[in-house]
């Protein structure tokens, strides 16, 4: 529909956005990775889109690769450095979507196996969240969850 209205960039954006995490959700990650990446290519192109809706695609699209596994586990790092340097820049070190980021670099990281490196940036996004958030809130429990999760992982 927003094609055939001829609506923005930004708009079709979200579309394609929204798309993709649903097909993320539905672990459909390649029909994921290409709507997510019309997305960004569409905030590329827009100069008046939030570079925080930039990092935002770069997040997902690096989520949907590394999904995907092997061979596309260096191109989701390469995401993900990227939408941290973006957030980092744009919102400071302590804002919770760079949470979001050092989450999905922690998964990288366990999926590498390197688990010591994985509860590192796990931590870095612990501390932000409970600085932000109380301790009962969701996203607090899930990343205290994955530090507990990794920390066994490491003593196994």
């Amino acid at each position: 529909i927003r094609k055939e209205i001829n609506e923005t960039a930004r708009q079709l954006a979200y579309s394609y956005h929204n798309i993709g995490t649903t097909y993320n959700k539905l672990k459909e990650y390649e029909l994921a990775r290409k709507n997510h990446e019309q997305a960004l290519h569409l905030r590329e192109s827009d100069k008046d889109i939030s570079l925080t809706d930039i990092a935002s695609s770069h997040v997902w699209i690096g989520n949907d690769l590394l999904a995907l596994g092997d061979p596309y586990m260096e191109m989701a790092k390469e995401h993900f450095e990227k939408s941290l340097e973006i957030r980092e820049n744009i919102l400071g070190k302590t804002h919770p979507e760079v949470a979001w980021t050092l989450i999905s670099l922690s998964k990288w990281y366990e999926k590498k196996g390197d688990i010591s490196t994985a509860i590192d940036y796990a931590e870095r996004a612990y501390r932000i969240r409970i600085a932000k958030f109380a301790r009962t809130h969701n996203y607090v429990k899930q990343n205290k969850a994955l530090i507990e999760k990794l920390k066994e992982e490491l003593n196994d």
